[in-house]
């Protein structure tokens, strides 16, 4: 049987802006009135796990740092007076196992995210 990892997602659909044409507000919008709606206490987790087959994960993994390996070459450059010595970046993967680069501005936590920490091999 093959190995098996759980990963726990967050279930909270994506959410869509809808373009209503010109994007103006109309001349009385006086905002809305949140206080006046409290929002429902949910009890439910808003998170869920699912099972992703470890082979399915390193395939991902694999060529995800291929990729990113293909990248990071350019910082090796010949005739630069510097050369990069570490790096970090963040990833997050979701409930089917895709593998992804952290964007600017995003955090791992809720959603299966891990740092990954690649530093210069010590020549011998």
């Amino acid at each position: 049987m093959s190995k098996s990892i759980w990963i726990i997602t967050d279930r909270t659909p994506a959410t869509t802006t809808v373009d209503s044409g010109s994007g103006a507000k109309m001349p009385m919008d006086m905002g809305a009135h949140y206080e006046l709606y409290p929002e429902p206490e949910s009890k439910e987790s808003d998170r869920g796990r699912t099972l992703v087959t470890a082979e399915q994960l390193k395939r991902e993994m694999s060529e995800f740092l291929d990729a990113m390996q293909e990248v990071l070459e350019l910082a090796e450059r010949p005739k630069s007076k510097m050369q990069l010595d570490e790096i970090e970046i963040s990833i997050e993967i979701n409930g089917e196992g895709k593998v992804s680069l952290l964007g600017t501005g995003a955090k791992v936590g809720g959603k299966g995210g891990m740092t990954l920490k690649f530093k210069r091999k010590e020549d011998s």
